[in-house]
């Protein structure tokens, strides 16, 4: 897997069967002032299981297909309330703007597109066919007089494979044919009336 030099962007798409709405269904985390940002993202998972079959006193026979257990944990600054609460699932009395947690809350589907470039200058975009967000908690502490670094908050999205069998696709280049194929296999593709 090719290095990225940062993490510049995130691309969030709430894969609820209607189509991609910005700062709807679809949101990208891009460092805009009061939009968040991104700080770093670690995935892991991408290796298969090994599974050795053992005969005549050695390995025999060795194989692994697939993914493990694919996940990616985000550290992000400032995402919006609102962005949470959607991808969490989360429930949002509109009337009162009162946000609630139960017994029956459930992370919606979405898909995840990760960007930035290479060493060598070349764009490079991760991404995650399907899976949920989740997000464990905060820590508040006492004001304090002078000025402080935002701090990062942690949100795990533990990934699956698409209806199709997909769980990531990759695109390395400027190309806009590839940019455009991992967009739709994200089913990030808005398009214009």
């Amino acid at each position: 897997m090719a290095t990225a030099v940062g993490f510049k962007q995130l691309t969030i798409r709430i894969l609820n069967g209607e189509k991609p709405v910005l700062d709807d269904n679809i949101f990208i985390i891009k460092g805009d002032k009061n939009k968040g940002a991104t700080s770093s993202a670690k995935i892991s998972g991408l290796s298969p299981e090994v599974i050795k079959t053992y005969g005549s006193n050695k390995v025999y026979n060795i194989s692994g297909k697939g993914t493990g257990d694919v996940k990616i944990d985000f550290d992000v600054i400032d995402i919006p309330e609102k962005i949470k609460d959607k991808i969490l699932g989360y429930q949002v009395d509109e009337d009162t703007g009162v946000v609630r947690v139960t017994s029956d809350t459930q992370a919606p589907d979405c898909s995840v597109l990760l960007e930035d470039y290479i060493p060598s200058g070349e764009a490079i975009m991760l991404g995650f066919a399907t899976g949920i967000f989740s997000y464990d908690g905060n820590e508040w502490n006492t004001k304090e007089e002078k000025g402080k670094e935002l701090a990062a908050e942690s949100l795990s999205f533990a990934a699956g494979s698409a209806d199709d069998g997909l769980t990531l696709s990759k695109y390395i280049g400027d190309k806009s044919e590839g940019i455009a194929a991992v967009k739709e296999d994200l089913k990030m593709t808005m398009k214009t009336p």
